[in-house]
């Protein structure tokens, strides 16, 4: 049973996100405080979708008590700013010091008692933050070379952060938010993601690195697609069908997910057991299912209700039951 806390974690320690997010310190302390009180079964070095753009030159505010605004998005408005730009050295370049000593330091802490799990962006989201999304979009009708070569690059870019990341002693998670049918159509994944994705899962497994894959939103209509990946699991919203997940993949892959976000904010106790009792009947038997929310949950959840979650999933879990 887990619970992916991202922001929310300075809400419980009373932090502002700019702190959070930019002092390896903070982010540290600030784990360790929300793990503390809660008790999940996994943690995440949490950090936002920002940092491997940033250090490529995306222009990025930091707020007190919201989300990072990007303020200037490099190709945006320049396609022909891709050919300049180098893949960012995560042990030099923005924040990634920054994050990498968070990561080891949480990794050092925890050792084999508790599995901690870095973040990287997937290709797709790389390019989005680089281009925008309207603007990608309508790339894969008017220029689909340039989406291909964005694609690459943002490609090579997961590579070098992905294998930093696992020198701290983390496992990797790689979130591609905007890859979901919520924003894209099935033929664009196939077109200009998946073949990406194929990539880099086996640049992965052919270097032991065990990376799990997130996808925001709705992808049921590519949910075959994403399963032919050499994946080893996949954390899935709670709008995607878990029953659809299961009955595709069986336990070959280990399934996460999905109860809804929304209920650590206005949930009621009966409502939050209600989304467990479902997902743990449907994914728990033959084990292969970490229970957990769809997605990050928001900045403004309350720890009573996140705390219900974990121990009533706890309780509800067991195998003896």
């Amino acid at each position: 049973v887990t619970v992916s806390m991202g922001n929310f974690q300075a809400n419980l320690a009373g932090l502002s996100l700019k702190e959070f997010l930019t002092d390896p310190n903070k982010m540290v302390e600030t784990t360790l405080h929300a793990y503390d009180m809660v008790r999940p079964d996994t943690i995440v070095a949490h950090i936002d979708l920002n940092l491997e753009t940033e250090a490529m030159g995306n222009e990025v505010e930091f707020l007190e008590d919201g989300p990072p605004l990007v303020r200037k998005k490099i190709l945006e408005a320049n396609k022909g700013a891709l050919a300049k730009l180098n893949i960012p050295n995560p042990e030099t370049d923005g924040r990634g010091p920054i994050y990498l000593e968070a990561c080891k330091k949480l990794s050092s802490h925890f050792g084999r008692d508790v599995p901690v799990a870095s973040v990287i962006n997937g290709p797709w989201n790389t390019a989005i933050t680089l281009r925008g999304a309207e603007q990608l979009i309508d790339d894969t009708f008017d220029d689909t070379q340039f989406v291909h070569d964005v694609m690459k690059y943002a490609t090579e870019v997961a590579k070098t952060y992905t294998v930093k990341l696992k020198d701290t002693g983390t496992g990797v998670t790689m979130t591609e938010a905007a890859a979901s049918c919520s924003l894209i159509s099935p033929q664009i994944y196939r077109t200009f993601i998946k073949p990406y994705h194929m990539q880099l899962f086996e640049f992965y497994k052919a270097n032991k690195i065990n990376v799990s894959l997130h996808i925001c939103g709705f992808i049921d209509p590519i949910l075959e697609d994403v399963l032919e990946l050499p994946i080893n699991s996949l954390s899935v919203d709670s709008l995607t069908s878990m029953k659809l997940l299961r009955d595709l993949a069986g336990t070959r892959i280990v399934a996460i997910g999905n109860v809804a976000t929304e209920l650590y904010v206005q949930g009621t106790p009966e409502q939050l057991e209600k989304a467990v009792r479902e997902v743990v009947d449907l994914c728990a038997k033959d084990s292969a299912f970490i229970l957990s929310s769809g997605c990050e949950i928001p900045y403004n959840s309350t720890r009573d209700r996140v705390l219900h979650f974990v121990e009533f999933g706890r309780e509800y879990g067991k195998y003896e039951r």
